[in-house]
This record gives structure tokens, C-alpha cells and sequence, in this order.
């Protein structure tokens, strides 16, 4: 069954989305009803920061635990398949270096999985 929603001209641009899909009559009822409630954005009172951009320089022995986003479940970390990088590139990337109560979210694979660091996991970096 077609479905039709009809917007302003002047909601579109803002919205700055041309797809068919943004614009579903279910959709806009959603986001009016989140405009209602006043978000904010997680940056407003956390701070954010992404992992590691380059290839992680993988050592047997002697490394930190590289957390990467296959390790980040349902509010757990899986360390089964972790990975370890050199002292090197752990100490050059301090955005990366996690402690306790800080939140891992995924943007790449199972994206939204999330967990929380409850117990002190240094030394600990993530590409999350």
C-alpha cells in the first residue's frame, strides 16, 4: 500500500534530506514528538572522541589490549579475540585510553552496541 506525506517546501530545506524514506508520516510524528522533549546532544555534557584512525601496529607479546568493535556487545565487552598494539601507539593516541565509567559505542559493524567500562581495563585502548 502507497504512502504519502505532504511537508512545506521550507521543511525540506531544513531538514537538508531529500529522501522519501526521512519524510514517512510514522517518521515526522516521531521526530516532532522528540523536538517536543528539547534533546541535547551527548556532546553537550560528555566528551566524545572516536578510536584510532590509522592500522593498529599488532605485537605477539608485550602490548595493550586493543579493543576494537567486534569486542563491544550488549552493554559487555567479549575479550575472547582481542588484539594487543605496541606501548608506542597506545601512549600516542590518549583519546583512546579507556577508564573506568567511560562508554563505548559502536558506529561501524553492529552498529548502537554499546558498553560501559565498569572495572579499570588499562592499559586498554579502542578504535571505538
Amino acid at each position: 500500500m502507497a504512502v504519502w506525506s505532504a511537508i512545506p517546501l521550507s521543511q525540506v530545506a531544513t531538514a537538508a534530506r531529500l529522501d522519501a524514506e526521512y519524510y514517512k508520516p510514522d517518521y515526522l510524528t516521531l521526530a516532532n514528538s522528540l523536538e517536543r522533549m528539547k534533546p541535547i546532544t551527548v556532546g553537550a555534557f560528555a566528551y566524545v572522541t572516536d578510536g584510532i584512525h590509522a592500522s593498529p601496529d599488532i605485537v605477539e607479546e608485550g602490548g595493550v589490549c586493543y579493543l576494537s568493535a567486534k569486542c563491544v556487545k550488549d552493554n559487555e565487552f567479549a575479550l575472547g579475540d582481542t588484539l594487543f598494539i605496541s606501548e608506542a601507539k597506545h601512549r600516542a593516541n590518549k583519546r583512546t585510553q579507556m577508564k573506568i565509567d567511560d562508554v563505548l559505542l559502536i558506529t561501524v559493524g553492529t552498529i548502537g552496541n554499546a558498553a560501559v567500562a565498569t572495572i579499570d581495563y588499562r592499559p586498554v585502548a579502542s578504535e571505538c
